[in-house]
């Protein structure tokens, strides 16, 4: 699945003051990762990937993990959501946080 920031088991991951646009699925995965923080980007036209397991991409996924700060990003014209939450592998994701995020003209605003 095409992805333009991938985080996937990190123990500490930063994505800071970005732009990522026009990918062929999320704009960034954040998957069963510990004390992350997303802060200041900008994520847009990202597309909709839904394959026959009903996956969805857009702006952000954030699949099972914990401590996880999403803050002061713009989410925007995504064609999927915005913000997308799950927990496929049951890792019971907890201490999640967003703050002063803005999600607009996405398919969703936010899916879980």
């Amino acid at each position: 699945m095409p992805v333009a920031v991938r985080a996937a088991g990190g123990l500490v991951v930063l994505a800071l003051a970005s732009a990522v646009a026009c990918d062929g699925g999320a704009g960034i995965l954040v998957e069963d990762s510990t004390n992350v923080l997303v802060e200041g980007n900008t994520i847009f036209d990202n597309d909709l990937d839904v394959t026959a397991d009903e996956w969805w991409d857009g702006g952000i996924w954030l699949d099972g993990g914990r401590d996880v700060t999403i803050r002061n990003n713009v989410f925007r014209n995504n064609r999927g959501p915005g913000i997308e939450f799950s927990d496929e592998d049951i890792q019971r994701p907890r201490g999640y946080v967003l703050e002063n995020n803005i999600s607009t003209g996405n398919y969703f605003g936010s899916y879980i």
